[in-house]
């Protein structure tokens, strides 16, 4: 494993950055490093299969609390608790000063909640892991369309909405909803897991103009998204757009939101 081959010189590091704590200090310094430019999703337990709870970049320095064991990932089924993101990241990829369980840190307590079923919950997970991907034919849009209904197809049927095949353009995702009781008329209650709908209504491209999966939700009434064939410096990719107002969202989005879809089986 990487970690192991680079641990000599990461351990020297340690001395001068002070990445190692006394055996007597209840929390251990750590950075992000071997995900090749990735980031490192951070969970709500010790697993793939938990939700995200947030994400870390590449070198970034965390403080970890206590470790567990759990999922295997690349050649560890360590991982450690964040207490600042209240969640689980993989040791595999946060170096510590140790290529293992490091003796400062206690287990712990393995009151984590089990993987969640909730729809909303997985939808988040999805959108979360494409942030960066700027190749739309992952989602199946053909090189001459825009794809960010694409997208929301694609985190959606991932999910498990087994009937997302049809729905291309973002008015016909507005009465696809309506059909099924499940597309409201403006935004109140806006959950994560939902889709928001910008624009002024369905009728045809001018007015019915993005889509995006809300993944964060907040107390002033902004919310925070996921947003496939959006532009950000140049680059048109999968982005985190927000935190927005529904009622002031453009700018960043390209108009306010119109409607908001909730996920079937993703109970209000």
């Amino acid at each position: 494993m990487l970690r192991k081959a680079a641990a000599g010189l990461l351990g020297a590091a340690a001395l001068t950055v002070g990445l190692a704590v006394p055996a007597s200090a209840a929390t251990v310094d750590a950075y992000v490093f071997g995900t090749e430019g990735q980031q490192l999703m951070v969970r709500s337990g010790p697993g793939t299969g938990y939700g995200v709870v947030d994400q870390l970049g590449p070198d970034q320095h965390v403080t970890i609390s206590c470790q567990d064991d759990g999922e295997m990932v690349d050649g560890t089924g360590l991982w450690d608790y964040l207490p600042s993101l209240d969640g689980y990241a993989s040791d595999a990829y946060l170096y510590t000063g140790y290529d293992g369980r490091h003796p400062d840190l206690s287990e712990c307590d393995g009151a984590e909640p089990p993987p969640s079923s909730d729809i909303r919950d997985r939808i988040v997970d999805l959108a979360w892991g494409e942030l960066g991907n700027t190749d739309k034919s992952r989602y199946g849009a053909p090189a001459d369309h825009d794809w960010c209904q694409y997208f929301v197809n694609w985190v959606w049927r991932g999910a498990g909405v087994e009937d997302m095949n049809d729905t291309y353009f973002t008015g016909d995702f507005y009465h696809w909803g309506k059909d099924r009781g499940l597309t409201r008329d403006g935004w109140a209650d806006i959950r994560v897991g939902d889709a928001v709908l910008f624009g002024t209504g369905p009728t045809h491209a001018d007015t019915g103009r993005h889509v995006a999966v809300v993944i964060e939700t907040h107390a002033d009434g902004s919310f925070t998204t996921i947003d496939g064939n959006y532009t950000r410096n140049g680059v048109n990719a999968v982005h985190k757009v927000g935190p927005t107002y529904p009622w002031a969202a453009h700018p960043p989005e390209p108009e306010n939101v119109y409607a908001v879809v909730s996920p079937p089986g993703g109970a209000r």
